[in-house]
């Protein structure tokens, strides 16, 4: 990255976790019609940390929707792990990068940008 980073790790929870923002203006939109579920999803993801399942009924166009197929923005994704750069110089990562963590984790790694206060 240009300008570093000060700290580099994997992190591995022992269940699949939800990798996003974490810093309010986060939008959450059904899969079908696009219509604003922000409230709900909050709601089901509390849910299903708590053991329930790993979907909801969506109030904009009726049907259930998987948690993972919600359109999120900024862009947000459960993973079952992550290699997180904390205090980076840039956002950007350089070539090269992605397909050098493609070769760790597995194809099609995502970069999911969160901002620290």
């Amino acid at each position: 990255m240009d300008g570093g980073l000060k700290r580099l790790w994997l992190d591995l929870p022992t269940r699949p976790t939800l990798y996003a923002t974490q810093l309010g203006g986060f939008r959450v939109r059904c899969p079908t019609d696009g219509g604003p579920v922000a409230g709900s999803f909050g709601a089901a993801l509390q849910a299903w940390r708590g053991g329930g399942p790993f979907s909801m009924p969506c109030p904009s166009c009726e049907a259930t929707h998987s948690l993972d197929r919600l359109n999120m923005a900024p862009p947000g994704g459960f993973a079952s792990g992550a290699v997180i750069f904390a205090d980076v110089g840039s956002a950007a990562l350089r070539g090269g990068v992605l397909s050098s963590l493609e070769a760790v984790v597995g194809p099609t790694p995502r970069v999911i940008l969160r901002r620290a206060v």
